[in-house]
């Protein structure tokens, strides 16, 4: 079973056996709850992906207000 790689304040490793799939003990936030089932995860989809996709979107919006701003379209802003 391994060992919990939470450091102590001496500066070595807690020696108590972390929690099974984890790698914190249940004095260190082994038991602490993760993701969808953590009572305040809003799951707002904020992958790599989606970073992405938004990024380029709002590229193309400022391409887009730039070129109705050089195009006389709408006045420029200051």
């Amino acid at each position: 079973m391994p060992k919990c790689l939470a450091k102590k304040r001496s500066g070595g490793l807690c020696q108590n056996h972390a929690i099974s799939g984890r790698q914190r003990c249940k004095f260190h936030g082994g038991m602490s709850l993760k993701n969808e089932f953590h009572w305040n995860y809003q799951g707002k989809g904020y992958t790599k992906e989606e970073r992405q996709r938004s990024a380029e979107a709002n590229a193309r919006i400022r391409l887009l207000m730039q070129m109705a701003v050089d195009l006389g379209m709408i006045p420029k802003k200051r």
